[in-house]
Parts: structure tokens; sequence; C-alpha cells
């Protein structure tokens, strides 16, 4: 087994660890007076090292408001392949559709989710069953860690280990990745999918997406909590599902 399969399987099982120890707030915003009429079936899509379990409070609080959600299953917990991860996805995607009889899903992306997700409609021509994209958090076209891959690489005598045993997900969501690359090249917006982004006040201009409906927080939660705990995020996520 390599340093990376490693590292990727360690993420994997400690994100499930803090999962179980730590579920998150049971109830997130003030509930719908009713339920949604005829709104699609949702597709939850964690991101890096985080597995379905990182978003129970999102999973509980649209099934109380009377949404139909799932959340993308990843046994590596998103530290592994892009391509592999956006593959499970359309996976879920046709499972959800064929036990709702749904014709189309929406997909919730948190953080690097929204490189799966736009893997999945852009790349592995998903966009048909997705009617709504709402990326919370995440970084619309790559992420630009150079620096810090450089200086982890150029540490004496380890440098070399360390930055082989660094999670396949945390490169392919690098702006000059194959994956991203690819993504960028087909748009910037998945034909036919109607986007929303929403962001913290410290990650706008990152998160923006040229043509989608671009959406700011008054408050500045962490990013793990604009997930865990934000009542704002969660209503704004929501609100973006309804409109």
């Amino acid at each position: 087994m390599t340093l990376q399969a490693i590292a990727e399987r360690g993420l994997a099982a400690a994100t499930r660890l803090y999962s179980h120890l730590a579920p998150g707030a049971e109830r997130l915003g003030e509930p719908l007076a009713q339920a949604p009429a005829h709104a699609n079936p949702v597709v939850i899509v964690p991101g890096f090292a985080c597995d379905a379990g990182f978003h129970a409070p999102w999973q509980r609080s649209l099934a109380a408001d009377g949404f139909d959600v799932t959340v993308l299953q990843d046994p590596l917990a998103g530290t592994g392949d892009a391509r592999e991860a956006a593959q499970l996805l359309g996976r879920t995607v046709d499972d959800v559709l064929a036990r709702t009889g749904a014709r189309r899903v929406d997909l919730v992306t948190y953080s690097a989710g929204v490189t799966t997700a736009r893997a999945y409609a852009q790349l592995d021509g998903g966009a048909p069953k997705v009617q709504r994209m709402v990326a919370v958090d995440g970084t619309w076209r790559g992420d630009d860690d150079s620096r810090k891959l450089a200086r982890i690489g150029s540490i004496p005598l380890v440098g070399g280990a360390l930055r082989r045993a660094i999670p396949r997900d945390y490169t392919d969501v690098q702006f000059d990745s194959a994956v991203q690359r690819a993504i960028n090249a087909d748009g910037e917006l998945p034909r036919g999918v109607a986007v929303t982004t929403v962001a913290s006040p410290a990650d706008e201009h990152a998160s923006h997406a040229g043509g989608a409906t671009n959406l700011v927080l008054r408050s500045s939660p962490s990013h793990m909590g604009i997930a865990r705990s934000s009542a704002e995020a969660y209503e704004t996520l929501r609100g973006a599902l309804l409109a």
C-alpha cells in the first residue's frame, strides 16, 4: 500500500470518528411553515475529508423540512480520486432517481465537493439529471495551494515522502490539476443547471461563479461551522433549493 493510500484511509477513519463523537446540531434554521411541494430529491456531496456523518445537521434539517435527502456515501470520505468520487455520485443519483421516480435531482455541495459535482455534471454527462446545484463555501475554479505544496516538498529528508502522501482529492482540487483543467475547459457552469453559490464574506471571491446566483452570508462562520452550526447558511441553501 502506498503512503498516499495509507494517508487517505487514515484520514477517512479519523473523519468517521469525528462525526461519531461530534454529531453536530440536531436542527438548523427555522422550520418551514409547510413541506415543499414538488421538490426534487436532494443529494449532498461532502467535501475533502468529510463523510456522510459530517453532514448530519444538513441531512436532519432538510428531512425535517420535508425534503427527500441523500448524502453521498464515499468510503474514502472525500480524500480519494475526484473522478472516482464523481462516478460514485453518478451511481448515487441514478439510485435516487430510480427510488423516487423523479426526473432530476438537486445537488448541495460543500467545499471540495463542488469539484466532484462539477466533474459528474460536466465530464461524466450528469448535467441532464441535475436541475439545481447549490455550492456552499467551495472554490469554484479550484484552489491554489502551490506555495504550500512547494514548502512541504522542500522539507529536508522527509519532504518527498510527505508530498507523495498527500491525498489525491487535495491534489485534484488544485486549479492546475488535470481534472480541474478539464472541468474549467468545459465551461463556467454545467449546461442547463441552475447554480447558486453560498459563501462567507472571507471566501466570496473564490466561491463566485460567473453566470450563477452568488450569495454572501451576513455572518462569518468558520469553514466547518458553515456546514455544522450556521442556521443562516442552512436557511440560505434551503432557499436556493426552493427558488
